[in-house]
């Protein structure tokens, strides 16, 4: 047990063990996409990047 408290944040896990199921992802992701009220990743993407939500990372990822 790593004992809690506020330094290891929620749950008592060491700070960057905060992996998740792929189960989890996959339910967040739905919710995602509901919530935007698209059908899928790519129409997730292009809603992101129409709302200038991801300017920044396409940016990054072209001077790559």
């Amino acid at each position: 047990m790593w004992g809690g408290g506020v330094g290891w944040g929620y749950g008592g896990y060491p700070p960057g063990d905060c992996s998740i199921s792929p189960k989890t992802a996959s339910v967040h992701v739905s919710n995602i996409l509901a919530k935007l009220e698209v059908s899928g990743r790519g129409e997730a993407a292009a809603v992101a990047h129409r709302l200038r939500l991801v300017d920044s990372l396409v940016d990054e990822a072209a001077v790559r």
